[in-house]
């Protein structure tokens, strides 16, 4: 079964922050290879979620880190 993939408004405001600052100090080209692992790493969590760790925070929550 596929999970709604839902971020926090903090990792809302986090993404938007890096990806201008991708744009700006790098590149159209690395923002758009991070967007696409972004994207990648969100389907893996849809499909199965337990393959990324809960967190303590929050029930139910798993967190994801995405490199570039």
């Amino acid at each position: 079964m596929i999970r709604k993939v839902v971020l926090s408004k903090r990792a809302k405001t986090k993404l938007e922050n890096l990806l201008l600052f991708l744009e700006t100090e790098w590149s159209m080209s690395v923002k758009n290879e991070f967007i696409e692992k972004l994207d990648h790493a969100l389907q893996i969590i849809q499909n199965n979620p337990e393959s990324s760790p809960k967190t303590s925070s929050l029930k139910g929550l798993h967190k994801c880190a995405v490199t570039k």
